[in-house]
């Protein structure tokens, strides 16, 4: 159960395709989401529950009108609770899994066999964020309280120690899988560019917070740093990336090239994966830059950047800057983690035989 299967909406829709994929013929699986968009690969049938429809001007302004769009918001997450609970009753499973929070919600009140995927930290994720237009203290106060004496998998081991410290939760932290075979194959396409650069894939909004990437380069370029930066993604802030370069007399050095369905050929060629994410679950584009074997220089952020990068700075441009300028020219290493695709499948075998009981 999980919002789509669309390749471009991020990591959590692709690794829960592979995932998918690579489940022993044993596992017969099915698909549950909320937006019928469907470009990622799949074995299992796929079965929609359409969405209600809310008004745009709620929408684009739930900030200003918080309390009109709560009452949307629950509105149509007890239209899906129900829907789900129909379902699950006409169609009888013997577990569910419940992909990121807002769908471990509704799992929790609609099935008793369920493991809940979780995979972001919840106090910078939760922040006057009116996720799914539902307010923060749901997630934070209600969900640890459904939670408990379920099974729970996070993403990473910084995730597993936040809930057991935080909310007396436990769980078990599974890798995401990875397609490293694929990786490598697209990595070797060819690309436009035939200058050096420095690189950052990702969401153009607030977690993934590139204008700290973008403040950084400019006191590296007033350094005379030769690389340029390639920034690959969309989303509500290119605009205001966009201004920010301008101002800086940046456009012949930064380039925001959007959404690529191949970001590994780009990855491959670049000198340093550079992030200046505030939070994460478990960086999928981390784990991909160390299978190409690019060095990561990242800001120091809750959760998995420990565990998955060597080079942290404190997080502001200038420390980030500071960084890159005394490493950028010596050979740097890479952190080699456990992703072998028999590990993960094995233990997620474990956690679904265990839920299903």
């Amino acid at each position: 159960m999980l919002h789509s299967l669309d390749k471009f909406a991020g990591g959590v829709e692709n690794r829960t395709s592979q995932l998918e994929l690579n489940f022993p013929s044993w596992i017969e699986s099915e698909f549950l989401l909320f937006k019928d968009i469907i470009t990622l690969p799949h074995k299992g049938k796929v079965n929609i529950i359409k969405s209600l429809k809310i008004p745009k001007f709620v929408i684009k302004n739930k900030n200003r009108f918080k309390l009109l769009a709560y009452f949307y918001g629950f509105i149509l997450f007890f239209y899906r609770v129900y829907k789900v609970k129909k379902f699950l009753n006409k169609n009888k499973f013997d577990v569910v899994l419940a992909v990121d929070d807002y769908f471990g919600l509704i799992g929790c009140l609609v099935s008793k066999n369920l493991v809940v995927s979780i995979r972001n930290y919840w106090e910078k994720m939760y922040n006057n964020s009116q996720t799914h237009l539902i307010p923060d203290f749901i997630y934070k106060k209600v969900y640890p309280y459904l939670l408990l004496n379920k099974k729970i998998h996070t993403v990473s081991k910084c995730l597993q120690q936040y809930l057991k410290n935080q909310y007396n939760l436990n769980s078990q932290a599974i890798y995401n899988i990875f397609n490293i075979k694929k990786i490598k194959k697209l990595a070797t396409e060819e690309i436009e560019f035939d200058f050096e650069y420095f690189i950052n894939i990702g969401h153009l909004n607030e977690q993934k917070n590139q204008k700290d990437l973008i403040l950084a380069y400019n006191i590296l370029k007033q350094n005379g740093i030769q690389e340029k930066l390639i920034i690959i993604g969309d989303g509500k802030n290119k605009n205001d990336l966009q201004y920010v370069i301008k101002s800086l007399n940046l456009e012949n050095d930064i380039f925001l090239i959007g959404k690529q369905s191949n970001p590994y050929k780009y990855l491959k060629k670049a000198k340093l994966y550079i992030s200046t994410s505030l939070y994460e679950g478990f960086p999928a584009v981390f784990v991909e830059s160390n299978i190409l074997k690019i060095p990561i220089i990242s800001y120091d952020f809750m959760c998995g950047a420990k565990e998955l990068a060597i080079y942290l700075s404190k997080n502001n441009p200038q420390d980030l800057a500071k960084m890159i300028l005394n490493l950028k020219d010596k050979s740097l290493q890479i952190k080699n983690i456990d992703v072998s695709k028999e590990n993960i499948i094995y233990k997620w075998e474990n956690l679904l035989k265990e839920a299903s009981v």
